[in-house]
Formats: C-alpha cells, structure tokens, sequence
C-alpha cells in the first residue's frame, strides 16, 4: 500500500533506518532521541526537552514511497528520509501552524539549519524554475567544497533547507510539477481538500532530493555529482499573494526549523556559484548584520538581449546602482531595499519585540492592508508594495539594536529584465510608488533611531542618509519640470541669436535652430499630454504603439538639447585663451556648468566603473539609457503617480476573495477526501513515468497569460487626483516661473552671452553633490571590499 504511514498509526521513530515495522504500536524508541505518546499526543524530544503540544490530533500526516525508477539514479537509497516523501495536509492560518502541533522533518531529526531558503513563485514556467534551483544546487556545491571550513564542507546540505512556496493550486505551471515530481518532492495522489471538517489551506510536501531537472528537460542524479538537498514544497491551495507566501515561510516553518540566516529568491532569479556563501560570510563577520544582497545583474544571453534598448539600458541602470548607489547606503549602513528577488535576513534580527510590534510584525501589516475590508488607506496600500523597504528601516531602527544593512558586491544573482515596454510600465509603477510611500515613511520616523543602542557615530551617518535619499526624492518630484526647462534654456538662446550679429550667434542647427527648437517643442507637449491621458485609465499593454511614439519624441527631445549644449560648449572653450591660466575656464559659466554637468554623469560613470573593473556596459549600454531616460521620467513617473490608486502588484493576478487565503476556492466540491487518489502498488511508479514524459514536452521560454487588473476605489481615485495634482501643479508653476517673460528679461541682465542660468547652475551643482557623494563612498567601499575584506 503507497499511504502506508498515517498519523492515526506514526510509528514511534518514523527516521530509524533500522525500523522493520512501520505501523509499529511502540511507545517509545529514544535511538534518535524521539517519542511519540498517544495518551498526551506531545511530540516530545528527549535530547532538548523542547515539546509541540498537538491541539488537532486529527492531522493527515503520510509518507509516500519514493518510486524505484527514481531511486536507480540517486546515490543514497537506504534512509528513510531519501525513501519516502512525507506530505501534510495543512488547515489554518501560517500563524497558527506551531500551536496546531504541525512538524518538519528538520525539527524531528534535531539538526541545526544555517541557511534557509525560501524560492517563492506564482506561475512562472519550468524553465525559470530550474534556472533557479540549479543555481541554488552549484551554490549547496560549493559550500560542500568548503573542506577546511569549520561551518561547511562534505555534509554542509545537511545545514541547508530549501523551501519552495507557490502561491495558489491552480496557478502553479503544470511542467513545474513534473519537475518536482520527477525530483521526488510532489505527488498529485495524496493530496487532500478537507481534513477533519477543515479547508486545506496548503499541501506541504517535504523530501531530501538526489535529482534535478536541467533547462532542457533532462532528468539528472549521482552521475552528475549532485549532493542531497533537502527540499520543502509548499503548495498553496489559493493565491493570496507573495507577502502571505513570504509569512508561511518566516511564521509557518522558521520558527520549526530555527534557522541562522534566511534567504529570499524568487522563481527566475539565478545566483551565482558562491553567492549564497559570500552573503553568509557576511552575517559570520559581523553579528550586527541583519540583512545584506548582492548585485542583481540582468541576463543578456550572451549579449543578444543588449539589441534590444530597454534591456540595454535597464543594464546600465542596475551596473551603476550596484557601483554607487548600494556602496553609499551600505556604507552608511541602511539600503533602503534589500531586492526580494535575492537578499538575506539575520533570523534574530526579524523576531518581534513584542506581539504587535517589530521587523516581522511591520513587514506583515502589509497583508492586512491589502485585503478588501482594509483598502481605505492609500498611502500605506502603496507603501506596502515596497514592504521590504519597510522591512529594512524596521531592522535599522529596530528598539535596543544596533543593526545595520549590507551590501555584497561578490554576491550576484543574475534575472531577466523587462523585454517589452508595457511589462516594464507596469513593474516600475509598483516600485515607484511603494519606494516613494516607503521612503515618506522612512523620514517621518526618523525619530526612532533614538530608540536604537547605535553608537552617535552611526547614527549621524544613518541621519546622513536619511538626508541624501531626501534631496534625491525633491529632486526626483522636480524632475518633470528640469527636463522641460533645460530644453526651454535652449530655444531661448536660439531666439535671442536671432537679434545677434551673425558673427556671435550660436546656432548649431544652420540657422534653422529656431524652428527645429518650437517643432520638438510643440511634439514634446503632444507626447506628454498623450502619456498623462493614457495613464489615467489604460493599460500599458492596450496602448503600446502609442507609447513608444512618444519614446521617439522624448528621445528627439534630449538628442537636441544634449548636442546643442555640446556644440555651445566646445564653440565658447575654443574661443576661451587658456593661455592666461587654466582657472580662465571656470570664469566663463557655460564652460563651468557644463564641466560639472559632464564631470558628475559621464566622469563618474567611466571612473567609477574602471574603480569596479567594469566597464562592458559602458561600452554597450550608455547610449541607449541616455536615450531612454527622458522617457523615464516622462513615462514611468506619470504612469506610476497617476495609477497611485491601483494597488495591485500590476503583474500577477489577485485571486483573493472575501477571505479566501484561508479556506476553499469558490466552487470546489468537498466530496472528494483525496485529489485524484488511486490504489495499487504501483500507483508510485506510473505517476514518475508520466512526469518524466511530460519532461519532454517542456520549451525553453514558455510563457504564460498573465492578467493585469485594477482596483476602482472612489476614494483611492480621490487621493490619486490629490496626488497628481500637487505634482503636476508643483512643476507647472516651477516651468512657467523660469520661463516668464520676467525670467528672460532677468537673464539678459545678467549677460546671457556668458550662459550664466541661476536655476541651472542650482540643477548642475545639486546633481554634482549628489554625485560626488556617490563616489565618494564607492571608493570607500572599495577600499573595505577590496582591501580590508569588510
């Protein structure tokens, strides 16, 4: 019989490899320190004293054979743990699973977890999940390799826990379950949809794997030199979001399991061979770290990818964060996001300081927020799309802490970037927004560091930061308005050259500068009213050809102020005599704004990248982000302030219902005890056969159907018109002021002809402080990194 081990029969030491009897009536067997007592229904372990009190005894609780086709290929075939699958039925809430006496095998067996490693999906295909998990499998490699280490080394997969949470029964990819199925991790034959009365909420499998499935489908074991892993899967039977898979991981299995370090990955995301290591390395260095990541690189496919501009310059973008941006805040000590798609968590760390209060308690808050009855409040809806930036402040600021935030430069996990416009409209709209309700947050509550055991000095530095990011985020709210006004600047030039003697006129477009200027002037406003129309009720997707119409146009319109300025600023440095002193440069303010404007964008973008010893994306990237950064702004921002109202995660459907996440679908029938169960010896067998021919059917690239759905709230409409309306007016009022009459009267007081500008000469050199710091602090980085090895 396959279900040979329930509850209702638990042996009395289901690991002993040495147990003949497996529905033995024992009540008592200490050979690996476990009992189980019928009368008290405790789980008991004799060698720590610790205790489960079980209130539900009537839990469904089997192991399942392992078939033997599987077994041939793996290396271990006698333990109990690589013969058999154990499956648990799960009801109730995540927050409930320690107190309803559920187990894991982890805990049964007594062993100490250093790394646990939640892999969290919704419906992403095969082949993104073996990317991933053959990623994670180099990485459990490497640390076994680790012979002189006093931590790893041949049996370092015994301190490694793989949890692997898919967010809703239906929307799992049907090839991902027949990877996991052919590694011995799923069977669709045990499954259950009421147990005692009660909705299953997730199906919990757990089994140690000896196999994997490559990106092609091949099925691979002991020949290919892999180590055990130890895998749990956990299925959830409806789709309640990423938070909520993110919860059965931290208050579901962590506190079973008592891990070290947690580390958070998502389906797609591939690290490196020692990544996982070099970030456990730094939680090992210092005990106050209690979150670090490491570069998130975008996978080019061997460069292909770069033909097309959005990858391109969504590659240069993560390059120069990961060169100035991260360096700064880890060396000041608090990264405003730790990415969720690869970033790790001191355990310690997140504990709550109370019941309501702390990391986790904070982190979670986020999935209340979001149900139906709790979508009044916009602004923390919208902040609660970034909640891992509420996470990291939450750990910095932590009552009676002196946590800190890393960043690893030797960590690197490699993922796919958006390919198509509308993917990437609606992605950035989410993370702009819940970055700039989190980092509002973050600087109302900076009062909360007083309550932190950090020393003056660090606090000063975390204060510092806390200033940077909000000059960043001024700057960021004026954007739209700069953009404008630094091509303004220019047909202004071009009308007051008209009434110059040719001889002194600057005009690089052959007399023909003024109309080329009021041509893309008058494209420029077209394209931005058509963007701020779309946004306000159209998807990306529906309106694609319109959007990228207007990338041209925001492309044309930066083309043309980036070579005016250029040819303006080559013109006045040749008719400048250097021969009277190099300081004669700096007299002239054209030639002064723009040295700083090229010294704080392109100088330090070719010194810091050389500093980092890259410089592949400079090569074959920089054109293309300075061609699409004007339709960042002009897009993305417009796009994400005025959806401000939607508070989905734009990518993935919301199945949540009225509750739902804690009970049945909609329509399901209770009749059925078990899904699709069948009898017979060699029920095992068949289903791995069947999965390994569906193998074959799996396609590099697979893709699914994924829906985009909004929500329409009166009131959050309302704020989202607030909202747009203090941004839109803010700039309108800054762009009409610069450009009124009186503003040009006032600069031609001021000699024009120098091309002295008040407001961009402000611009250039709050950009070149910004810049500067950057830098700075990525040398600085550099220096413990590279050197001192901090």
């Amino acid at each position: 019989m396959d279900l040979y081990h329930h509850l209702n029969t638990l042996p009395i030491n289901p690991y002993n490899i040495n147990q003949t009897n497996p529905v033995s009536n024992t009540t008592d067997s200490s050979k690996n320190g476990y009992y189980y007592n019928r009368n008290n229904m405790n789980i008991q372990n004799q060698n720590n004293h610790h205790s489960v009190f079980i209130r539900n005894p009537s839990k469904y609780i089997i192991e399942y054979e392992i078939p033997a086709s599987l077994l041939k290929i793996v290396k271990y075939r006698e333990n109990k743990e690589f013969t058999c699958m154990r499956y648990t039925a799960c009801t109730g809430d995540p927050d409930e699973f320690l107190s309803r006496g559920y187990t894991l095998r982890q805990q049964l067996r007594d062993r100490n977890t250093e790394i646990f490693i939640a892999i969290t999906m919704y419906n992403e295909n095969s082949t993104m999940f073996c990317r991933t998990y053959y990623s994670i499998i180099k990485n459990i490699s490497y640390l076994s390799q680790r012979t002189k280490s006093k931590v790893w080394g041949r049996e370092a997969w015994k301190k490694i826990v793989i949890c692997i949470i898919s967010d809703g029964r239906e929307k799992i990819d049907t090839n991902v379950l027949n990877v996991l199925g052919c590694m011995g991790v799923y069977q669709n034959d045990v499954m259950k949809r009421v147990t005692n009365e009660e909705n299953v909420v997730c199906h919990i499998f757990e089994y140690t794997s000896q196999a994997y499935v490559n990106e092609n489908g091949k099925l691979c074991g002991y020949k290919e030199g892999i180590f055990p892993v130890q895998i749990i899967f956990c299925l959830k039977e409806n789709n309640c979001k990423k938070i909520n898979s993110h919860r059965w991981f931290f208050n579901a299995f962590c506190p079973l399991i008592q891990p070290k370090i947690c580390i958070l990955i998502d389906v797609g995301t591939a690290p490196t061979d020692s990544s996982i290591y070099h970030l456990w390395k730094t939680f090992d260095k210092d005990p106050n770290v209690a979150g670090a990541c490491g570069e998130i690189c975008v996978e080019l496919n061997k460069g292909r990818k770069l033909l097309n501009v959005l990858v391109a310059a969504q590659n240069f973008e993560y390059k120069m964060s990961s060169i100035l941006d991260k360096p700064l805040e880890s060396i000041l000590g608090y990264i405003s996001c730790l990415p969720g798609a690869f970033s790790a968590y001191k355990y310690e760390a997140l504990l709550n300081t109370d019941i309501n209060e702390g990391p986790l308690a904070s982190y979670f808050r986020g999935e209340e927020i979001h149900t139906t009855e709790n979508k009044g409040n916009i602004f923390l809806a919208n902040m609660y799309l970034a909640e891992d930036r509420v996470l990291c402040f939450e750990l910095v600021a932590k009552k009676g802490h002196n946590y800190v935030l890393r960043y690893v430069k030797s960590a690197k996990a490699y993922t796919d970037a958006p390919e198509s416009l509308s993917e990437l409209v609606s992605q950035r709209r989410r993370w702009l927004n819940g970055s700039f309700f989190a980092m509002i947050y973050a600087i109302m509550h900076w009062y909360k560091l007083a309550s932190t055991s950090h020393n003056i000095i660090r606090i000063i530095l975390l204060l510092v930061d806390i200033v940077y990011q909000t000059t960043t985020m001024i700057l960021s709210w004026f954007s739209l308005s700069s953009f404008y006004l630094a091509f303004h600047f220019v047909s202004i030039k071009l009308s007051v050259a008209k009434n110059t003697p040719r001889s002194r006129r600057i005009d690089p477009f052959f007399s023909y500068g003024l109309y080329i200027t009021e041509s893309v002037r008058v494209l420029y406003l077209l394209a931005l009213i058509s963007v701020f129309v779309l946004a306000l009720g159209n998807r990306p997707q529906s309106s694609k050809y319109i959007y990228w119409f207007a990338v041209a146009v925001f492309a044309t319109f930066f083309i043309v102020t980036f070579y005016y300025y250029t040819f303006t600023f080559v013109k006045v440095l040749l008719e400048i005599d250097i021969t009277k002193g190099v300081l004669k440069l700096f007299q002239n303010h054209l030639v002064r704004d723009n040295l700083i404007s090229f010294g704080a964008t392109l100088g330090v973008y070719l010194v810091s990248s050389l500093l980092y010893f890259e410089f592949f994306h400079v090569i074959t990237c920089l054109v293309q982000y300075f061609i699409w950064m004007p339709s960042s702004i002009n897009i993305l921002t417009v796009y994400a302030f005025c959806n401000i109202h939607d508070i989905s995660w734009g990518t993935k459907e919301n199945e949540e219902k009225n509750g739902l996440c804690n009970g049945l679908r909609e329509g399901f029938s209770n009749e059925l005890e078990v899904l699709g169960m069948r009898r017979g010896s060699n029920n095992a067998e068949r289903n791995f056969i069947k999965f390994r021919e569906n193998l074959k059917r799996i396609k590099s690239g697979d893709t699914n159907e994924v829906k985009f759905q909004t929500k329409k709230d009166d009131q959050n409409r309302l704020l989202r018109t607030n909202i747009v309306l203090a941004w839109v007016f803010s700039n309108f009022i800054v762009a009409i002021s610069l450009s009124s009459v009186w503003y040009i009267k006032y600069l031609e007081y001021l000699d024009l002809e120098m091309g002295f500008n008040p407001y961009l000469t402000f611009l250039f050199w709050s950009i070149c402080g910004l810049t500067t710091m950057k830098f700075f602090f990525s040398i600085l980085y550099v220096l413990n990194h590279y050197i001192l090895g901090l």
